[in-house]
C-alpha cells in the first residue's frame, strides 16, 4: 500500500456510480487519483493522450470491451497496466483477459484487493521499464564497442597501406568491391560484416614481414619469397586469439589459396576454400593487375577481365568469376 501517490487513472465503465465505488476503494488504499471515465473506443483513444498510469476496466461493456482496450494498447506499443474489475466470475473470461495481457482480474465484490493489485501492477511495470532501459543500455554499449572495433580495424588497414607505398588505396578499393560482390550474391548482412572486416585485414599478416622484404624494389630471393608467403599464417596467429575477429579470419588466412590447389598456405582446393576467400581472391587480383607498378604498367579493365576469365577453374572459382564479371558489366566497369 502507498500513501498519497497521485495516479492518473483511466476507468473503463459505463455507470458513473460504479466508477465512483472503484475510486473510493483506491482512495481507501492510499492512492490519490486524477481520473477519467470512458465507455467507448473513441473516447478511450482520446483519453490515452493523458498517458494514464493504470487502467481499471469493466470486462463487458455494451459499446467497448476490456479485451478491445488491451488490443489497442498492444497495437500502439503502450505499456499501461490494465486491471479488469468486473461482476462476472466467468473463469474462461478471466483466463482470456490474462492471456491478452491484463495485469489482474478482480471481482467487484472483492474490491478490498484492488489496492494490492494496483501496487503489484505498477511494480511490474517499473521492472519492465528497468529491463528495457538495461537492454537499451546494453545495445548502445555493444554499438559503441562495435564502432570502436571497426575504427581499430580500419586503422590497422591504413597502417598496412602506409607501409607498402604501392598499395595506395588498395585495401579500401578491394573492401568496397568485395562487399558489393557479397551483396550481389545475396549473402546475409551478418556475414557481410565479417567479410568486410576480413577484406580490411586481408594483409594483416604482412605486419610480421620485415620492411626489407616488403619494400624491396627488386625481385625477391627464394628465401624472401618463402617468408612473404607466410603472411597468411601470421594473420592466423594474430587474429585467431581475438574472438571478435575470428569469423573474419577466412579472407586473411585463405585468400591466396587457388581453385586447383596450387595456392598457399595449405594448398586446399575447390569448395574447401571458404566462399569469402574465393570471392576476395578474384577481387584482389583484379585490383592488383589494374594498378601500375614501377616495374609494369597497370592493365585495362578488359585485359584484366580476360586474365580472370582465362583462369576460371584454375586459380578462381568459375561460378564466382561469372558472377564477378556480370557485376562489372552491370556497373559499366567493363564492356562486352
Amino acid at each position: 500500500m502507498s500513501d498519497d501517490i497521485a495516479l492518473r487513472v483511466l476507468i473503463l465503465e459505463d455507470l458513473p456510480a460504479d466508477a465512483e465505488i472503484v475510486l473510493q476503494e483506491m482512495k481507501r488504499s492510499g492512492y490519490q487519483c486524477v481520473s477519467r471515465r470512458v465507455d467507448t473506443q473513441q473516447v478511450f483513444l482520446e483519453a490515452l493522450e493523458m498517458v494514464p498510469d493504470i487502467i481499471l476496466a469493466e470486462n463487458s461493456l455494451p459499446k467497448f470491451k476490456a479485451l478491445q482496450a488491451l488490443q489497442l494498447l498492444q497495437e500502439r506499443g503502450l505499456d499501461i497496466p490494465l486491471i479488469v474489475v468486473t461482476e462476472s466470475s466467468d473463469a474462461e473470461a478471466a483466463v482470456e483477459a490474462m492471456r491478452h495481457g491484463a495485469a489482474d482480474y478482480l471481482l467487484n465484490t472483492r474490491l478490498s484487493r484492488l489496492g494490492a493489485a494496483v501496487q503489484r501492477a505498477l511494480h511490474q511495470k517499473m521492472l519492465r521499464a528497468e529491463k528495457r532501459k538495461a537492454e537499451n543500455d546494453l545495445q548502445r554499449a555493444y554499438s559503441e564497442l562495435s564502432a570502436a572495433y571497426e575504427a581499430t580495424i580500419e586503422g590497422w588497414s591504413r597502417v598496412l597501406d602506409l607501409r607498402d607505398k604501392e598499395l595506395d588505396g588498395h585495401t579500401r578499393r578491394v573492401t568496397e568491391l568485395t562487399v558489393r560482390m557479397a551483396q550481389a550474391l545475396k549473402i546475409s548482412e551478418d556475414q557481410i560484416i565479417h567479410i568486410r572486416r576480413g577484406a580490411l585485414l586481408h594483409d594483416i599478416g604482412k605486419m610480421a614481414i620485415s620492411d626489407g622484404i616488403l619494400q624491396k624494389p627488386g625481385p625477391l630471393s627464394e628465401d624472401e619469397w618463402h617468408e612473404m608467403r607466410r603472411h597468411p599464417e601470421y594473420a592466423h596467429q594474430m587474429l585467431f586469439p581475438i574472438a571478435h575477429l575470428r569469423p573474419a579470419l577466412e579472407i586473411p588466412y585463405c585468400h591466396h589459396e587457388r581453385w586447383d590447389g596450387t595456392g598457399y598456405p595449405r594448398g586446399i582446393k575447390g569448395a574447401e576454400i571458404p566462399l569469402s576467400a574465393r570471392i576476395f581472391s578474384i577481387i584482389d587480383v583484379w585490383d592488383t593487375l589494374l594498378a601500375s607498378r614501377p616495374y609494369r604498367p597497370g592493365g585495362t579493365e578488359e585485359s584484366v577481365a580476360g586474365y580472370i576469365r582465362k583462369n576460371a577453374g584454375i586459380l578462381f572459382d568459375p561460378q564466382l568469376v561469372e558472377a564477378f564479371l556480370a557485376l562489372n558489366y552491370r556497373e559499366g566497369v567493363i564492356h562486352a
